[in-house]
């Protein structure tokens, strides 16, 4: 009975890994098999898991409208887990193109990143705090340093393994 669960999170790990490589068709592969669990196990965990790991694969792909909708899924869930929805808050935060974070949706995105900001602070789990607390110091001095330009995240992904313990 515990099996399906164990073999869908490891999936999920090397899915990230997968990422991480640049080999997207492997993760994505991966994804659909861990997404099709997920649901037959009702897993509201793993499936906001797998929704926010392949938001960041379409956003490697420079599918951001699609990425965007896929996080914002996440964020806006009640079933959603605290830790899984700061990851799509701040996934957010990186994919909406510039242009957009200046319109009045933009104050949206500020107030999701100072809200994504105070759930991490609210997790136990130490290893996902702190990976949320570094993506989120990431995330806000782009937003300073670079305001033409789109958050690089999945690359930020694949440079910093540390922060596998806020997607897996």
């Amino acid at each position: 009975m515990g099996a399906r669960p164990r073999w869908a999170y490891r999936a999920l790990r090397l899915a990230f890994l997968d990422v991480g490589e640049g080999l997207i068709d492997s993760a994505d592969r991966r994804l659909t098999e861990v997404e099709k669990i997920a649901s037959e196990l009702i897993s509201y965990d793993l499936r906001a898991a797998v929704a926010n790991l392949r938001g960041v694969v379409l956003a490697g792909q420079s599918r951001f409208a699609e990425a965007e909708t896929v996080f914002r899924e996440v964020w806006s869930s009640p079933t959603s887990p605290r830790n899984r929805r700061a990851v799509a808050g701040l996934a957010l935060a990186a994919c909406v193109p510039p242009s957009r974070q200046e319109s009045p949706e933009g104050a949206d995105l500020r107030g999701i990143l100072g809200e994504a900001g105070r759930l991490a602070d609210l997790l136990v789990e130490p290893l996902t705090r702190n990976a949320l607390g570094r993506l989120l110091a990431d995330i806000t001095e782009w937003r300073q340093v670079e305001p033409t330009r789109r958050h690089p995240l999945h690359e930020r992904l694949s440079g910093s393994p540390s922060v596998l313990a806020a997607f897996c």
